[in-house]
């Protein structure tokens, strides 16, 4: 089953603006897995909401 996968508008943003062709593209494929699994086994909930949660991709996070 696919998922459509939303981002919100900074995060967009930054995707958009981001020069560092290697990292786009590790980002690009982290939120394309998304959309067949949104909760992969490493992601994590966030504190303080009740349907929010984050995945890993090196240095840099996306929520789900």
């Amino acid at each position: 089953m696919k998922y459509a996968v939303a981002l919100e508008r900074a995060a967009a943003r930054f995707l958009l603006r981001l020069k560092d062709a290697k990292l786009k593209k590790r980002l690009d494929d982290a939120i394309q897995v998304l959309s067949d699994d949104p909760r992969p086994p490493a992601c994590r909930k966030l504190a303080g909401t009740s349907d929010r949660y984050r995945i890993r991709v090196g240095d840099n996070r996306s929520e789900a």
